[in-house]
């Protein structure tokens, strides 16, 4: 485990007073908070249910679960992606004309975990009254909700679009954690689609690199529950103790 430079100075400073034997008896007390791995918990996706559609986030219900938020452009393949990730064909509907998602669509799985289905964006033919009002419908949900994570789906023939970036951006000035996820990666061969993943990372900052998934070939489905379930269920001293592998954004740090 690495220590951040906030838990670096945040020891440093108590080290007179502790002294180095107490120094270490913290160091090994938050190692054993986070090493409380969220993997230990077993979550029957299949078991996912729809619970309701929200039009506007005031009302928002209050379900104390922790909250998973799908984000992406109309024609990304989000409701194919989320079907995928439940195990569940059909649960999600989808359809052949984008922007057909209009409302914040509420999903629980196994009793543990709330997953949110944002409106598409950046639906060209929508008039902009209506793309005005999913943006705002968005930010409204992230301003006022205690999100654990935000995917945010990408299809990988065509990378972030501008709207794709100015999500990133908002995200970031919020300090949401994000994870970038490359949808419909079956469409690419294995060379070309390291290629665009690379492009891809290199176009967000050059931090993180996206998720390959195929909801037609379950590529990546596995890895994306594992990353949701870890997020969902991380301890808050997590932050202070983080791994060198870490596949997650948190937007302060971009």
């Amino acid at each position: 485990m690495l220590l951040t430079r906030c838990s670096h100075k945040w020891i440093q400073s108590r080290c007179e007073e502790w002294g180095y034997l107490g120094r270490n008896l913290c160091l090994l007390q938050l190692q054993a908070i986070v090493s409380l791995s969220p993997m230990s918990r077993t979550i029957h996706w299949p078991s996912t249910t729809f619970v309701q559609s929200v039009a506007d986030p005031k009302l928002f219900p209050d379900i104390d679960l922790p909250q998973i938020a799908v984000a992406g452009h109309s024609n990304v393949g989000k409701s194919s992606l989320m079907n995928a990730l439940f195990g569940r064909k059909g649960l999600v509907k989808t359809s052949k004309n984008p922007g057909c998602t209009r409302l914040l669509n509420l999903f629980d799985v196994d009793d543990q975990i709330l997953v949110v289905d944002l409106p598409g964006y950046g639906y060209a033919r929508a008039p902009k009254k209506e793309q005005k009002r999913w943006i705002t419908m968005i930010e409204g949900y992230m301003a006022n909700t205690d999100l654990k994570l935000v995917l945010l789906l990408l299809d990988i023939r065509h990378g972030p679009k501008d709207s794709d970036m100015q999500l990133i951006e908002y995200l970031n000035e919020a300090g949401l954690r994000w994870v970038p996820v490359a949808t419909k990666a079956d469409k690419l061969s294995g060379n070309a689609r390291g290629k665009r993943l690379k492009e891809m990372c290199e176009a967000m900052g050059g931090v993180l690199t996206p998720v390959p998934t195929s909801s037609l070939k379950g590529m990546g489905i596995d890895k994306l529950r594992a990353l949701v379930q870890e997020e969902a269920f991380k301890s808050p001293y997590a932050d202070l103790m983080i791994s060198s592998d870490s596949a997650v954004q948190k937007s302060t740090d971009y």
